[in-house]
């Protein structure tokens, strides 16, 4: 290696993750009996100018053989008196063997590379610059930390598909339409998905009756296949524990949507038990032309249009 080359690969490999290894006391001995008396035996190596392909290629071993090292960026960088041909194939050969990884940067003339290519057709990775050898090593340990997470388990649930295929009958041939509710909800509980008690009203006294069966407090909300975002007009009401309160959020509601010129849009209401805290996310599936069946999931509520922190992923079959 070369100093200033070497002290870039060093502090890339602060930026990308990488620890500089420290080297054992046995191989900084036999490096001590290769190379000058002037080169530095810590690692980084600088092996310096007068360092021939011989060195280089013991070297590379005895870093390669040291239990410390997990990799090796051996830099060959201009000026050179010797032939760096020759340097880069003895690196080569003292790769054979090794099931570490090395790579090597010639930071030197275009065709280096091209002739190396064909005197050695099983080279190590050549990259021109440090920090590009570097930022490679880094993403590779990244991707095996990534394969060495658990994957989590794949838990296989009772369906009741028969359900499913005659609620999703209904809507056969229709197109892109809008699913009621109480269509969604059949089908989830059919995967066995956790649904929250919810009861619909066409009315305000229906409401209140549904309330009393769900029990206080509850959220009443407008329904209806052209309001999406509820909320932007004003048709969710929360934390609702009496009658009274219930008879005022209905109203609420209607003058809300009145003043949205959505209330025409109204179909029934929607109560819920109210349930405070935890996260609300969104989960739903998209089809792509190119990329088949995406699976959306990410922050859900009333920001999520603002914050858009949701994800695509494709569908695993």
């Amino acid at each position: 290696m070369q100093a200033g080359p070497a002290i870039l690969a060093a502090d890339e490999c602060t930026r990308s993750g990488l620890t500089i290894a420290e080297l054992s006391k046995n191989t900084k001995t036999k490096l001590a009996a290769i190379a000058p008396p002037e080169a530095s035996l810590n690692n980084p190596v600088d092996l310096l100018p007068p360092a021939n392909a011989e060195v280089y290629g013991q070297a590379t071993k005895l870093l390669l053989a040291d239990k410390n090292v997990d990799s090796v960026i051996v830099i060959i960088g201009p000026p050179l008196m010797l032939d760096t041909i020759q340097i880069a194939k003895s690196i080569c050969e003292a790769c054979k063997g090794s099931d570490k990884t090395c790579m090597i940067v010639l930071m030197s003339q275009d065709d280096i590379i091209t002739k190396l290519r064909e005197a050695v057709c099983d080279h190590p990775p050549i990259y021109r610059f440090p920090e590009n050898a570097v930022r490679a090593i880094g993403e590779m340990l990244n991707y095996k930390h990534w394969k060495e997470e658990k994957t989590g388990e794949h838990k296989l649930f009772d369906v009741n598909s028969r359900n499913v295929r005659k609620v999703l009958a209904k809507y056969k041939d229709k197109g892109p339409v809008y699913m009621n509710f109480d269509d969604v909800t059949e089908i989830l509980n059919s995967y066995g998905l956790p649904i929250i008690e919810s009861a619909c009203a066409t009315s305000i006294d229906e409401a209140i009756a549904k309330a009393e069966k769900l029990k206080f407090p509850v959220v009443l909300k407008a329904m209806g296949k052209n309001l999406v975002h509820k909320s932007d007009s004003g048709g969710v009401q929360v934390d609702i524990h009496n009658e009274a309160e219930l008879i005022k959020a209905a109203h609420k509601i209607n003058d809300n949507l009145k003043e949205h010129k959505a209330l025409k849009h109204l179909e029934y209401f929607l109560l819920q038990p109210y349930i405070n805290g935890g996260i609300e996310t969104i989960m739903g599936v998209s089809k792509d032309e190119k990329a088949g069946h995406l699976i959306m999931f990410g922050l859900g509520g009333i920001f999520v249009e603002v914050f858009k922190d949701v994800k695509f992923p494709p569908a695993a079959y």
